[in-house]
């Protein structure tokens, strides 16, 4: 029986695993996920939103040690690639990232650990739990759901002529139309080494969004237009740095009662969610890609051009519009929501899991199941999502 099955072999998945595998026997430990290769799906997506380095500072990776990348970047000459930030620690590029995860791994053999499949089911046998998987089944005292972000948001107003930057991408749950290679700028393929290619073939004229990936996108594809809601709005951070800690994140969050509005409410404040990097608006500035500010009332797909009308009255058009406006919540995904009824987890406001502060364990009629990732927000906090997040969560459940 594994101690372990994990749910998801991005960023939280990997660096769980490499932390159990400090406490535990590596055979008794298993990572399921549908990917060729464990970060192939981070990877991926990274390329897809053109990003070319992290927002977290480069403390922050899937090392044990703190310093493990910038030792990584010191010994390889690759110094350069840790970025000077003002007023805050230096980023690490992706490339460099990348290359110290695929470092970790490979010295952990924590690709040994991987099973490709999907996981379809997870059932309580009393002396522990069943996971069904496409690739046979598996029998685990503990499931991690280190699954991601849930399904792309669309508007409302999209329909059927927009479709959304993340359609096609892996694990994106959604399907693009077949005008979508024109809409979102071509299709993303994977290299020998998981790392993907954007190979356009018509870029959008039009990006709907505001925060870092519509940024990236539309710098990446040469758009004509950014259209955001508000002003553009800079941060260095997507939350306040107090909230890296732990004893913070029990003051300001944990006081308020599990699964609570008041919980999702903190959380949420708290996150900047539709900001950039200063020098991400740097570059856009600099650019020939023109930041409209104004909100879509409607969207007409005709012969020769998407056409859009704001709620002011003012008309956009171009030959391809994409959103880049982000994800739903990771608990309506229809796996997560379909487990929660079939084990009788608790749910809480907007159906968030309430789960044990002390373990990140998901509270309910089935033990055994936990959470990392944004999954865990309501109780690691505003950077429950980030690489940050993967080291608290994994603090409860490791120890």
């Amino acid at each position: 029986m594994n101690e372990f099955v994990i749910v998801g072999g991005g960023v939280h998945g990997t660096y769980l695993a490499n932390r159990a595998t400090a406490e535990y026997d590596p055979e008794d430990i298993t990572i399921v996920d549908p990917a060729p290769r464990l970060l192939s799906t981070f990877r991926q997506r990274a390329a897809r939103c053109g990003m070319t380095e992290l927002r977290s500072p480069f403390v922050h990776h899937l090392g044990r040690d703190p310093f493990d990348l910038e030792t990584f970047a010191h010994s390889r000459g690759r110094e350069a690639e840790l970025v000077p930030t003002p007023n805050y620690p230096p980023r690490p590029t992706l490339s460099l990232f990348c290359d110290h995860a695929a470092h970790v791994i490979a010295r952990r053999g924590l690709d040994a650990l991987h099973r490709r499949g999907t996981v379809t089911d997870v059932r309580d046998a009393g002396d522990g739990l069943v996971v069904e998987t496409t690739g046979g089944t598996l029998r685990s005292r503990r499931v991690v759901l280190a699954v991601g972000h849930g399904p792309p948001s669309l508007p409302e107003w999209a329909g059927d002529a927009i479709d959304h930057v993340w359609d096609d991408a892996p694990n994106s749950g959604r399907t693009a139309s077949p005008r979508a290679v024109a809409a979102d700028g071509g299709n993303v393929v994977a290299d020998g080494d998981g790392v993907a290619e954007n190979t356009n073939d018509k870029a959008p004229d039009i990006v709907v969004g505001g925060g870092s990936t519509a940024a990236q996108v539309a710098l990446q594809r040469n758009a004509d237009i950014l259209l955001s809601r508000h002003p553009l709005r800079t941060s260095v951070t997507e939350a306040e740095p107090p909230w890296v800690n732990w004893p913070h994140i029990q003051r300001e969050l944990h006081g308020h009662p599990p699964g609570s509005k008041a919980r999702l409410k903190t959380v949420r404040e708290a996150r900047k969610s539709g900001t950039i990097r200063p020098q991400l608006r740097d570059r856009l500035e600099a650019s020939d890609v023109s930041v409209v500010v104004g909100e879509v009332e409607s969207a007409v797909e005709t012969d020769d051009a998407v056409r859009l009308r704001l709620t002011d009255g003012r008309p956009l058009a171009g030959d391809a519009v994409c959103c880049a406006t982000g994800f739903e919540p990771p608990w309506d995904r229809p796996f997560v929501r379909r487990l929660a009824s079939s084990l009788g987890l608790e749910r809480g406001y907007d159906g968030m899991p309430v789960l044990d502060d002390a373990t990140v364990s998901w509270r309910g009629d089935t033990d055994g199941i936990y959470a990392s990732g944004a999954l865990a927000a309501g109780t690691v906090g505003p950077f429950a999502g980030n690489v940050i997040g993967a080291r608290r969560a994994a603090d409860r459940i490791v120890g």
